[in-house]
């Protein structure tokens, strides 16, 4: 399983992965928080997902393509996009190969 992350071309985070490609994500969503009338009894609902990997900066003209469909499918549903070599090249892109996860919701 892969995840796609866009971002810039270069500064610190690249630099970290050029070093040392294992990472740990996080991601959540659904979020909503529970009121009371007691402070402590407030909570929130979510799900969340936290997992490690692998990452690959993406160079590649026909791999970034990819990824940016891709990306923009998750988006829009939709994979129809024309997308011009200028606007591929311009996207830093990562490629985040999911060696393990969990989840959890809270409902």
């Amino acid at each position: 399983m892969f995840i796609y992350v866009h971002g810039a071309r270069q500064g610190k985070k690249l630099s970290l992965l050029k070093a040392n490609p294992k990472i740990g994500f996080e991601m959540d969503c659904r979020h909503k928080l529970i009121t009371a009338d007691d402070a402590a009894k407030y909570t929130y609902h979510y799900r969340s997902i936290i997992g490690q990997g692998i990452a690959t900066i993406l160079i590649d003209l026909e791999r970034k393509r990819h990824a940016l469909l891709k990306l923009m499918e998750h988006e829009t549903k939709r994979m129809d996009f024309d997308l011009s070599d200028k606007q591929v090249l311009g996207t830093g892109l990562i490629q985040i190969e999911v060696t393990s996860f969990t989840a959890k919701e809270r409902k």
